[in-house]
């Protein structure tokens, strides 16, 4: 749906209604809408929201429950330097009051997703890939104790996060990825895409609408019922991947070569590794071969032992068997103390 030159209305929790002219250009897009970004001046006072409006009427639809029970039971963290990006705003077409989406809180000036520290190359530099990102080069530097140091802390930071949303809010993330996650190079984290989670309330389970198949766990694509009820373990998988990238420079199930009888093609894909349980330190490990030239995975050795051990049991591990989000807090928060 293209929003330009649509007149919304935007409610908020204390009744006010906000109305706008959408004529600026989206700051972004993904799967399910587009991202404005909308300032309402009263007076001397300026309020900046951001504004999810859905791609379809269907879309739309879709979510309108889920939104709606989210906005009447808003959630916020107690951490200053946390954002929940939470539903503070529903978002109607001011003529029809048509359901287009929600607005909601910004995150923190100077956040970005956590791919400049999850995609490495062998002798690669965060400077030589993202130069004008001063703020991260030295201080989280692959191959050093700093930034080893700075890897973990900002793990920590994202890890009790997840618990603290977890306890407050009944969610499932579901699509936890580096890519999907908002930090500061100083560790201010905000949760976004909040409408795409798994939401329990008063004990109706609003199901979760994202997922990606290369952080789900082998359970997950064995067993495909589980995306329709997630467990909390589901994000407590998805975020050691995550972990494993950040720490490493690549993904725990890629840059490997498969060795006869998994070098076939139905085996290529990082879901493929991952149902199949081929991981490097695994039962099936002696099938896999480092890389020589490319071998990123040996930034592992690196790692604290109580880490590494966490690693090896959530790939190892049944689902419901791995490491917590509490157990990785826990393990994170005594190794940047």
């Amino acid at each position: 749906m293209d929003y330009r030159g649509k007149s919304i209305c935007v409610l908020l929790k204390d009744k006010t209604i906000l109305r706008h002219k959408i004529v600026e250009d989206p700051i972004a897009r993904g799967g399910e809408g587009v991202i404005y970004r909308f300032e309402h001046k009263e007076e001397e006072k300026i309020s900046t929201f951001i504004l999810k409006l859905y791609h379809s009427t269907h879309k739309a639809a879709r979510n309108k429950a889920k939104v709606r029970c989210m906005f009447n039971n808003p959630v916020q963290s107690a951490d200053p330097n946390v954002r929940f990006c939470w539903p503070i705003g529903l978002v109607y077409d001011n003529r029809t009051y048509e359901f287009y989406g929600f607005a909601m809180q910004e995150a923190f000036s100077g956040s970005r997703n956590l791919e400049i520290l999850s995609t490495y190359y062998v002798n690669d530099t965060i400077a030589n890939r993202f130069p004008y990102e001063i703020e991260w080069h030295d201080k989280y530097e692959l191959n050093s104790n700093l930034g080893l140091q700075n890897r973990l802390r900002l793990l920590y930071c994202w890890a009790k996060t997840i618990a603290e949303l977890h306890k407050k809010a009944h969610v499932v993330i579901g699509d936890i990825k580096p890519s999907n996650i908002l930090c500061t190079a100083d560790g201010k984290v905000s949760i976004v895409d909040i409408d795409s989670m798994q939401y329990t309330h008063c004990g109706h389970t609003y199901i979760g609408t994202a997922h990606s198949p290369e952080f789900c766990h082998t359970d997950v694509h064995k067993k495909k019922a589980l995306l329709f009820n997630m467990p909390r373990n589901f994000d407590a998988f998805s975020f050691a991947v995550s972990a494993y990238m950040i720490l490493t420079g690549t993904h725990p199930y890629s840059n490997v070569i498969n060795l006869p009888p998994y070098d076939k093609e139905q085996y290529q894909k990082l879901s493929s590794m991952i149902k199949a349980n081929l991981y490097l330190r695994g039962e099936k490990g002696k099938f896999l071969k480092t890389i020589q030239d490319f071998n990123l995975h040996a930034n592992f050795d690196k790692l604290p032992a109580t880490i590494k051990e966490l690693l090896d049991y959530s790939f190892t591990k049944g689902l419901d068997d791995i490491p917590s989000i509490s157990i990785w807090c826990n393990s994170l928060k005594k190794c940047v103390i």
